[in-house]
C-alpha cells in the first residue's frame, strides 16, 4: 500500500491542495514536500500545491518557521505558506507547554515528561475551527501530527467538530509511552482511539466529493512499543471466555512500521527578524513575492 504522503503528491496533479503540519518543529518535513510540489522556480500556473500549514508552539522554532516562509515564497510563485506560532488546541486562548533539552519533545502540559525543564504560557487556536474555516469539501488534504501526546486530546475533539472529515490523508505519530502508566484506562482508551479511527472516519464522515479515499498511515516510535497497556491483557481474556490472570512481563505492546523523519534540516537567508519586542501575530499567511505584486496580498 503506498504511503499516505505518496497518495497525497499523485492527488496533488489533479486537485488543490493543502498540506498541514501540527507539530512542524523546525520544518524539515515540510520543507521535503515543498521542494517535490513548488520547487524552485515553478511558475504560479503549475502550482500543486494551494496552501501549506506549518503549525508550531516552541518559540525556538516559531521565528525560524516565519523566516523559512519568506525565503521559500521568496524562490518560488507557486505556492503559499502559512506560519501558525501557536499550539493545536481545542480552543482559543493560552495553555502551559513544556520545554526541555530536546526540542523535537516539547508539549503541551505542565506534567513532568522528557525529562521538563521549563514552563511556558503559549497562544493556542482552536485547530478544528481552523480547518473547517481553512479546507474546503473538494480539497486534497493531507495532515501530518505529531504533537507529543497531545494526539488523544485533540483527534476526539476534532471528530466531533467534524473538521477531520474534510482531510483525506493522515499521518500520525501515536505516544502511548507517554499516557499516564499507573492510570487503569488511559493507555487503554488511547489504544482503542488509535485502533478505530480508520473506522470512525469511515463511517462517521460522507464520502469526500473529490472521490478520494481516505488513507490512515499510523507512526508508533519505537520507543512506544513493549510498554505496558493496563487491562489489555485482562480485558483480552475476558472476550477469550478465560478468567483474568495478572498482566505478565511480554510483549503486549503496540506492534507497527517505524517511519523515517526527514533528516535534511531548513536552512534560510531571509530578512525575517523577531527582535525581542516582535510580537508575532499566531497565524501568518506568505505569499509569493510575484502574486503580491500583481496585486495579492499576504493575511
Amino acid at each position: 500500500m503506498p504511503s499516505a504522503l505518496a497518495s497525497f503528491l499523485k492527488a496533488a496533479r489533479t486537485h488543490r491542495s493543502v498540506y498541514l503540519d501540527v507539530g512542524a518543529n523546525d520544518g524539515a518535513d515540510a520543507l521535503g514536500v515543498w521542494r517535490q510540489l513548488c520547487g524552485n522556480g515553478r511558475p504560479a500556473a503549475e502550482a500543486q500545491l494551494h496552501l501549506m500549514v506549518l503549525v508550531e508552539a516552541q518559540p525556538r522554532f516559531v521565528e525560524l518557521l516565519h523566516n523559512l516562509a519568506v525565503n521559500l515564497t521568496q524562490r518560488s510563485e507557486a505556492c503559499d505558506i502559512e506560519v501558525v506560532g501557536a499550539a493545536a488546541w481545542t480552543h482559543d486562548g493560552t495553555v502551559a507547554f513544556s520545554q526541555n533539552r530536546d526540542p523535537r519533545s516539547a508539549y503541551v502540559g505542565s506534567h513532568r515528561q522528557y525529562g521538563q525543564r521549563k514552563v511556558l504560557s503559549v497562544p493556542a487556536v482552536d485547530f478544528g475551527a481552523y480547518l473547517n474555516r481553512t479546507l474546503r469539501e473538494d480539497d486534497n488534504a493531507m495532515l501530518k501530527l505529531d504533537i507529543e501526546r497531545a494526539e488523544f486530546d485533540l483527534l476526539p475533539w476534532w471528530l466531533t467538530t467534524r473538521s477531520l472529515c474534510l482531510v483525506d490523508y493522515f499521518l500520525i505519530e501515536w505516544h502511548f509511552k507517554l499516557l499516564d502508566a499507573n492510570s487503569s484506562s488511559a493507555r487503554l482508551e488511547g489504544l482503542g482511539l488509535r485502533l478505530a479511527l480508520a473506522s470512525i472516519l469511515e463511517r462517521g464522515c460522507p464520502p469526500r466529493p473529490s472521490g478520494l479515499k481516505r488513507l490512515l498511515q499510523h507512526d508508533e516510535l519505537q520507543l512506544s512499543r513493549h510498554y505496558n497497556i493496563p487491562g489489555l491483557w485482562e480485558r483480552a481474556r475476558w472476550h477469550n471466555g478465560q478468567p483474568t490472570l495478572p498482566m505478565p512481563w511480554s510483549n503486549l505492546g503496540v506492534i507497527s512500521t517505524q517511519s523515517s523523519r526527514a533528516s535534511e534540516a531548513p536552512t534560510s537567508q531571509a530578512n525575517f527578524t523577531a527582535g525581542a519586542d516582535t510580537q508575532l501575530a499566531p497565524v501568518r499567511r506568505y505569499t509569493p513575492f510575484s502574486a503580491r505584486r500583481r496585486g495579492g496580498a499576504s493575511a
